[in-house]
């Protein structure tokens, strides 16, 4: 008798949707972390500015390569290279048996 009242019992997903939302009506203004550091908090209009010139474009598609890496040095572009030395992971040295398991999937471990 138990079964056919649990079966009877209608399902409740455990997911709960909370309806339709609002599309903002104003566009999103970036803005610090609200637990950042303090003088990431000071810097971060400096910071903005440096990252929009690291994303415009050069005017003229004819410029060498040359002077577009120029500029990007001039207006602070951060770069993974530019990182300080503590972000930065040594590499660690991949033996021969080590590569072949990789090229090979896996199959060449099999002994």
């Amino acid at each position: 008798m138990r079964a056919s009242v649990a079966l009877r019992r209608a399902h409740k997903p455990l997911i709960h949707f909370l309806g339709k939302r609002p599309i903002p009506s104003h566009p999103h203004e970036p803005s610090p972390h609200p637990a950042a550091p303090s003088d990431v908090t000071r810097s971060f209009s400096d910071f903005l500015k440096r990252i929009s010139t690291s994303h415009s474009t050069p005017s003229s598609s004819s410029s060498s390569s040359t002077s577009t890496t120029s500029s990007s040095k001039s207006s602070g572009a951060i770069n993974w290279w530019d990182a300080p030395a503590r972000l930065v992971r040594t590499s660690i040295p991949i033996t021969e048996l080590e590569a072949d398991a990789l090229l090979s999937g896996g199959a060449s471990l099999g002994r």
